[in-house]
């Protein structure tokens, strides 16, 4: 349905001085039609930006990104870092794997990370678990194992090289400054040298971070 268009038909003839009924009528539509106007444009600000926006009568734009620009952010980190042994959920490594956002608005948010896992392991029968999450601190991600079994025809320093892409959708994430992170949980260490989440000091792969409005 199209916005109303003003449209306003005189009972009167050209000259003529209006009684006051005359002009409350004409005056009626008038504000009739502006309503409607302000009517659908709160309309299309609750549609848009939901009931925590305001309009301020200034013509200047109160947000950063429009609705086709979506805000984001990236990061990554070029660096191995390796994961000791844990058997509670720990960042794996606070600040290089970790995104900073402050939502402009409250809003459902979609956090990726991608990186790769190394396994090397120390002897034959090797046998390595490590789990990995994404969280705000208050919800988290799907777990996702990673496991290294070699058997007992394995030898010292047998590799396993493991990509991972892991995602998590935050819902109604508050206009607040957000950490977001990766972490991991290792508990299972038999005949296993190292564990590292790896880059090999390369610029052009690593561990990738990306958070966006959805």
């Amino acid at each position: 349905m199209a916005a109303n268009v003003l449209s306003i038909t005189p009972t009167y003839a050209d000259g003529t001085i209006l009684t006051n009924a005359q002009l409350t009528a004409v005056n009626t539509t008038i504000v009739n039609w502006a309503q409607d106007a302000v009517d659908n444009l709160n309309q299309i600000v609750l549609d848009a930006f939901g009931s925590s926006y305001t309009l301020d009568n200034d013509a200047i734009a109160n947000r950063t990104n429009t609705l086709y620009q979506k805000q984001n952010s990236t990061d990554s980190d070029v660096g191995d870092t390796s994961l000791t042994v844990a058997t509670t959920w720990t960042d794996v490594d606070a600040a290089d794997s970790s995104i900073a956002i402050t939502p402009e608005a409250i809003g459902d948010f979609l956090f990726l990370c991608s990186f790769s896992v190394e396994i090397i392991a120390s002897a034959a029968s090797a046998n390595s678990e490590v789990y990995f999450r994404l969280t705000d601190g208050t919800t988290h991600s799907v777990p996702v194992q990673v496991q290294m079994i070699t058997g007992a025809n394995g030898n010292a320093s047998d590799t396993m090289t493991v990509p991972v892409t892991l995602f998590h959708r935050l819902s109604n994430l508050a206009v607040s400054a957000q950490t977001l992170k990766l972490q991991y949980f290792r508990n299972v260490h038999t005949n296993i040298t190292t564990v590292s989440v790896i880059a090999n000091g390369a610029t052009t792969y690593g561990t990738s971070l990306y958070v966006e409005k959805v």
